[in-house]
């Protein structure tokens, strides 16, 4: 079975999280002012780490290892990050 879950991310260089496998990340956006990314996951699997990054735009970073997920603004859109997920 399938399972679509929220995971609150953070502007910063980057984060890890632990998701299931074979699971796949959908989106980012901000809820109530906070980013966060919806993932679909089954609910049986073994556990992987995934590192995401979270880049401010115009911040220089190595894309070779790296898919892109999305785009979120805060602070009225003032502040813009990208999201990356590392494909290794």
């Amino acid at each position: 079975m399938n399972v679509i879950y929220k995971y609150q991310i953070f502007p910063g260089d980057m984060q890890v999280l632990e998701i299931p496998q074979d699971s796949k990340i959908l989106c980012v956006q901000t809820q109530g002012g906070e980013p966060q990314m919806w993932v679909q996951q089954y609910t049986e699997g073994s556990l992987t780490q995934k590192e995401i990054y979270i880049i401010p735009t115009g911040a220089t970073f190595d894309a070779d290892d790296k898919k892109y997920i999305g785009t979120f603004q805060l602070n009225g859109g003032t502040l813009v990050f990208h999201v990356y997920e590392s494909v290794f």
